[in-house]
């Protein structure tokens, strides 16, 4: 922590205030962490930063030098005892209170008889002003200078009691005790009896905070969010979670507390693949109710007129709780959906889900097609390598759509609804377009260095052929396909067995692409090692899939099976002509096909073949 001198008088510095201000006893000066706020979070590192930077401070500054340790916004408050709520700077406030405890302690220690500070009147007078600073009286009641959380507040009473007790388990309960234990020890240490009035007076008049004083809880936010432009930066989830809590009122804060932390922990144990955290939540829900793109910084802004009292508040909550629900089923596929969304989901596209999440309204089977369309899109986008500014642009008032015919029809919306909807949106005009390309774009795909792709890609011209011979494994969802477990990627001729041939040169050159890779049961493909292709036939033959099997069929054969859209897997023979004869121009002609039958596929489930 580095140390901020300033040469400056404190009346010509703006709003700032030395504490022996900010604790005198003064109706302005009763302060509460209001319950929306996060916890006290300040470890022992910097607590200790914050008083090692202090006390070389004090050593090594002018006399007149101020110390500046930063800012504290604080908002009218609706509490009856306490006039202001502490909306930022809750971490060094409470930090330097504790320091003053520390201090309180040290003097007590240091003016019993056997101490080097007994019989000192102006000790007797330290100790009275930290209790008078720490404490005040409200009809014959004392209460603390400073309100904390409600989890943490019995035990700050028993530290500005002085009593410390043992270690709580709530998180600003626990993180006070280990710092006020280490200031304890600091100060104890580290401060000369001769020295130690001194060095409270310092704390007391020359350690000064910017006050900054808002009219109210929803100006601070909005203060919030302006210095984040600045880069003073505070998470739009802070900033969310702020918003909501201030419209509830005090007796409801703690069930909205409890709303909120469900949902963060339901969020987090969403599976693989599927974003989880409040971040995304925050922006896909507000794609439903915007028909633009959101960037991150202005998501609080954008929320705000949505939730303006405690009914909207609570609906967001229950658009939190459905959410999740909803994703969690696609998570575990317990939703058809789950089985619809795998491609993109298998590319951790995170595009993917803004839609996909606006079609839970609609029934089970309905949002399985929608899914699937999106998700077909999604792989377009990404194996075409179309620009990502390009297919956001048009996702936010796509998705929007999407939401507000799931709200209106619900369970009685169609696929048709949907198809009719999406026919005049960009994301479906511009596919035809980037199906032209998908050819090219995947005949660059390297398994070194797009191993997902390259594995997605086989994963689907596989189902698709199976689907064209109508077996049963054209049945099995892409999952299956996908599983790195049972399914290995071989590459027919193999890396690494450079020939003198130029031939040779050129297939080991191209031995990771595509089109000399194939989708191969794991076992077997371990146990082939390093073989040249004509040695695989017979492994090739024996293969579950017909994609992998066709490696020893009449070269030319599949072409035909692809371009007639039928046939009969028993109609062709074992042949060993095209493994004798493989070469780079193989590896280009079976591209061609993986490209055919990905097309074909991401074609259907557009509603494009």
């Amino acid at each position: 922590m580095a140390s901020r001198a300033l040469r400056a008088d404190l009346k010509e510095l703006a709003g700032a205030q030395n504490f022996e201000d900010l604790f005198r006893d003064d109706l302005e000066n009763r302060y509460r962490i209001p319950p929306f706020q996060r916890e006290y979070a300040w470890k022992k590192s910097q607590v200790e930063d914050l008083f090692d930077d202090l006390k070389d401070f004090r050593e090594t500054s002018d006399s007149g030098d101020l110390y500046l340790l930063g800012q504290i916004i604080l908002a009218g408050s609706d509490d009856p005892i306490y006039s202001k709520d502490l909306i930022d700077g809750q971490q060094r406030f409470v930090s330097m209170s504790l320091l003053f405890l520390a201090m309180q302690h040290y003097f007590e220690k240091h003016s019993k008889p056997e101490g080097d500070l007994h019989g000192e009147p102006r000790v007797k007078t330290a100790i009275k002003r930290i209790n008078q600073m720490l404490t005040f009286a409200e009809d014959s009641r004392e209460y603390r200078r400073i309100e904390v959380q409600e989890s943490a507040k019995e035990a700050y009473r028993g530290f500005v009691d002085g009593h410390i007790g043992p270690r709580d388990t709530d998180p600003s309960a626990s993180n006070m005790w280990v710092n006020l234990r280490l200031l304890r020890a600091r100060v104890l240490e580290d401060i000369n009896p001769k020295d130690a009035l001194d060095f409270f007076e310092f704390l007391l008049t020359r350690v000064v905070v910017v006050r900054v004083t808002l009219r109210k809880d929803d100006e601070a936010i909005d203060f919030f969010e302006k210095m984040n432009d600045r880069g003073v930066k505070l998470s739009a989830t802070d900033l969310m979670k702020n918003l909501l809590f201030q419209r509830f009122s005090s007796d409801a804060y703690k069930d909205a507390q409890s709303k909120w932390a469900r949902g963060v922990r339901d969020l987090q144990k969403l599976g693989d693949g599927v974003p989880n955290g409040m971040p995304f939540i925050l922006k896909a829900l507000l794609t439903q109710h915007v028909e633009h793109r959101v960037p991150a910084a202005k998501i609080y802004r954008e929320w705000k007129p949505f939730i303006q009292n405690s009914k909207e508040a609570n609906q967001f909550f229950e658009e939190v709780r459905s959410s999740t629900q909803y994703l969690g089923e696609i998570s575990t596929r317990t939703h058809p959906a789950g089985d619809a969304v795998e491609a993109g989901r298998f590319l951790e596209s995170r595009q993917l889900w803004l839609p996909v999440l606006a079609t839970r309204d609609f029934s089970e089977k309905v949002a399985a097609q929608i899914c699937r369309f999106i998700s077909a899109r999604t792989v377009l986008s990404l194996l075409a390598e179309e620009l990502s500014q390009a297919f956001e642009r048009p996702l936010s008032p796509w998705t929007n759509q999407i939401w507000e015919l799931g709200r209106e029809k619900q369970t009685k919306a169609t696929y048709s609804d949907f198809l009719e909807l999406s026919r005049t949106q960009e994301v479906k005009q511009s596919a035809e377009d980037l199906l032209e390309l998908l050819p090219l774009n995947v005949g660059k795909l390297n398994y070194k260095d797009d191993s997902r792709r390259v594995r997605l890609v086989l994963a689907i011209a596989t189902l698709e052929l199976e689907k064209i011979f109508k077996t049963d494994l054209g049945d099995q969802p892409l999952s299956i396909y996908l599983n790195t477990d049972v399914y290995d990627i071989d590459h027919i001729y193999p890396s690494g067995l450079v020939g003198k041939s130029e031939s040779a040169r050129d297939l080991d050159e191209r031995a990771d692409y595509l089109g000399n890779l194939a989708l191969l049961h794991f076992p077997k493909n371990r146990s082939a090692g390093k073989g040249l292709p004509a040695a695989k036939v017979d492994r090739y033959f024996e293969e579950t899939f017909a994609l992998s099997k066709s490696l020893a069929w009449p070269e030319g054969s599949l072409e035909k099976v692809i371009s007639s859209a039928s046939g009969d897997l028993r109609k062709f023979r074992k042949d060993v002509t095209q493994l004798e004869d493989w070469s780079s121009e193989s590896t280009r002609r079976r591209t061609d096909v993986y490209a055919s039958l990905l097309r074909r596929r991401i074609s259907r489930d557009l509603g494009l073949d």
